[in-house]
């Protein structure tokens, strides 16, 4: 896969405001190019059921994540590569701008903190991070409230398999929330877990009206009337 005009995008959480660039360090780590643009974000934050967690987008719409912040860990390598919609993609890597300007970070000392957001960009221009706790600017925060939806959807699968192989009890509860946070926008891209998705779908032990929700998530389109068994 090609790693040209690439763009990396994740998110971290934890507590500070810093801007910095420099000269050094061109090559985006996840492009075979050292030329290739790149935004990575690592986001690490407390108190949650999935403490850390990073998600990797590239220019071609491709991406990867896995629940931890270290970009060289072993979860990192093991992370499939799956695939973006262009509007999602294009949200995001909008975001680079920003983060060379240093507009990501908030003059507002009495906004809510909701922990801290690193974001990094490599080019040929060098590279440039921004760390900031909550950001006014309109497309930092865009592609912040994007990354997180991206990252809730794919949490949610990750509990729908789990379930689905555990806890049957639990699959039809977890799905109903998934998909409210769907209708709702905190939870974009479905097709990301279309394996767990059509897995329960095509489950014939599973009763008709989870696996027709299952099915409604992932093809929104589709006319599923529910019934139950």
């Amino acid at each position: 896969m090609s790693r040209l005009n690439a763009f990396v995008i994740g998110a971290a959480m934890i507590l500070a405001t810093t801007v910095r660039c420099g000269a050094q360090q061109t090559a985006c780590p996840y492009s075979d190019a050292s030329s290739s643009k790149c935004v990575f974000f690592t986001m690490e934050r407390f108190g949650l059921m999935v403490p850390a967690y990073t998600v990797v987008v590239l220019g071609d719409g491709e991406m990867k994540y896995w629940e931890n912040a270290e970009p060289r860990s072993p979860a990192a390598q093991r992370a499939p590569w799956l695939k973006l919609t262009d509007g999602t993609k294009q949200t995001l890597v909008a975001a680079e701008s920003s983060i060379r300007s240093g507009a990501c970070m908030s003059h507002t000392r009495t906004m809510a903190f909701g922990g801290k957001t690193t974001m990094i960009a490599w080019s040929q221009e060098g590279y440039a991070t921004c760390s900031f706790g909550a950001s006014t600017d309109p497309t930092i925060s865009a592609a912040s409230t994007t990354f997180q939806a991206i990252a809730e959807m794919l949490q949610g699968g990750e509990r729908l398999d789990r379930d689905h192989h555990g806890d049957r009890l639990a699959l039809e509860r977890d799905l109903d929330e998934l998909i409210e946070r769907a209708k709702s926008g905190k939870a974009i891209e479905p097709q990301l877990i279309a394996t767990a998705l059509e897995s329960i779908a095509n489950d014939d032990a599973v009763i008709d009206r989870v696996r027709q929700k299952a099915n409604g998530l992932l093809h929104p389109a589709a006319d599923a009337a529910p019934s139950a068994r």
